[in-house]
């Protein structure tokens, strides 16, 4: 028998119409566990940069590594950048608070002004150097930048400009000495510490050994006092 015109209409109906509806909840489950999801994203890039290196990173091979769908990347992050960013804040890809300050607050603000800019630096040299994978970001940096590279510099730059916190003068720090200072040492120590992967001897010292650093300690101290303490006699 042939059917009227618009008979299968209604099954095709209750075929199809579930199927948006189990899309939305899935997405609603994902929500619901947003953190543990953004988790998973960061440590996926994390474990590609470990084994690739940044030029080495992409938007789906992180979502391969993460198991999740490349929409949460750009709804979570706003997309690749916006995840090495997140990265580059919530590992040990910068020196913590504690690594920087020494650990003891109260006798860090005993400290003069120089006292505490030598050993700032000090510490972020240590600490730079305990940290392979962020000089070999700053080495791409300088010779294979990319929008990854950028980004991870400006949270850098950002994570700087923090550092103000630390100061417990900041009328010293702000001088034209202090400020000098603090660029050419942030360059001295980015540089000496880069050198000492592919080229560790730089005139009399040895990058790759702790009396070669710790004469460079001594400078930074010695420095720091001749320019800052003068200043403050003037």
């Amino acid at each position: 028998m042939l059917r009227a015109p618009g008979v299968n209409r209604v099954p095709e109906k209750t075929v199809t119409g579930p199927a948006p509806a189990r899309k939305k909840q899935k997405k609603k489950a994902w929500r619901r566990d947003r953190a543990g999801k953004e988790q998973k994203l960061i440590a996926a890039f994390d474990r590609i940069l470990q084994r690739h290196g940044i030029q080495g990173i992409g938007v789906n091979e992180v979502v391969k590594e993460a198991g999740v769908g490349k929409w949460l990347l750009y709804e979570y992050f706003g997309g690749l950048q916006g995840l090495a960013a997140a990265w580059a804040r919530n590992t040990d890809f910068l020196p913590t608070d504690e690594e920087i300050g020494g650990g003891d607050a109260e006798a860090y603000a005993r400290q003069s002004t120089a006292e505490q800019l030598a050993g700032n630096y000090q510490r972020f040299a240590r600490a730079l150097r305990r940290r392979p994978r962020t000089l070999e970001i700053l080495a791409n940096e300088l010779t294979q930048p990319t929008a990854l590279t950028r980004t991870l510099e400006s949270v850098r730059s950002e994570y700087g400009r923090g550092l103000t916190r630390f100061f417990t003068r900041p009328e010293e720090y702000a001088s034209d000495e202090a400020v000098a200072l603090q660029v050419l040492l942030y360059a001295a120590v980015n540089y000496l510490a880069l050198r000492a992967r592919t080229s560790p001897r730089y005139l009399h010292l040895e990058l790759d050994s702790e009396e070669g650093w710790a004469a460079i300690d001594h400078m930074i101290e010695l420095v720091a006092h001749r320019v800052l303490d003068e200043d403050a006699d003037r």
